[in-house]
């Protein structure tokens, strides 16, 4: 089984043991966040935060230019969203690797900005 594999089936787990990821998002005090990944694992993200309390303003991807829009959401290269100063209380990466690349380029534009991993938190959750 893949790194991906494994984090649907916990995220499946989780769901089956009613566990939610609103809840989760809004122990941390976020509202607004921002999904790094247009892939299934964001496109999820998204579903599971639709008819919530959480609200996402954008979605991050390297390939921002190919993409421009997902699930509704703007798509910004992370430059691009880091320059744009959105409002956003975490950007939360469901890429299963990238997520030390997106801590280096937030850290280089000297941005005080959680940055969650998606991985880490369907563990945590």
């Amino acid at each position: 089984m893949d790194e991906k594999q494994r984090v649907m089936v916990k995220w499946l787990e989780n769901e089956v043991k009613g566990k939610k990821w609103t809840d989760y998002i809004l122990s941390y005090g976020y509202k607004n966040i921002s999904v790094y990944g247009a892939g299934d694992l964001g496109k999820y993200l998204i579903w599971e935060f639709r008819n919530s309390d959480i609200h996402i303003n954008s979605v991050i991807d390297r390939r921002a230019e190919d993409i421009v829009t997902f699930e509704g959401y703007p798509v910004y290269t992370i430059e691009a969203f880091l320059e744009a100063g959105m409002e956003t209380d975490a950007i939360i990466v469901t890429t299963v690797t990238g997520y030390d690349d997106v801590l280096k380029t937030v850290a280089e534009k000297r941005i005080e900005l959680p940055v969650m991993s998606l991985r880490d938190m369907v563990f945590e959750l």
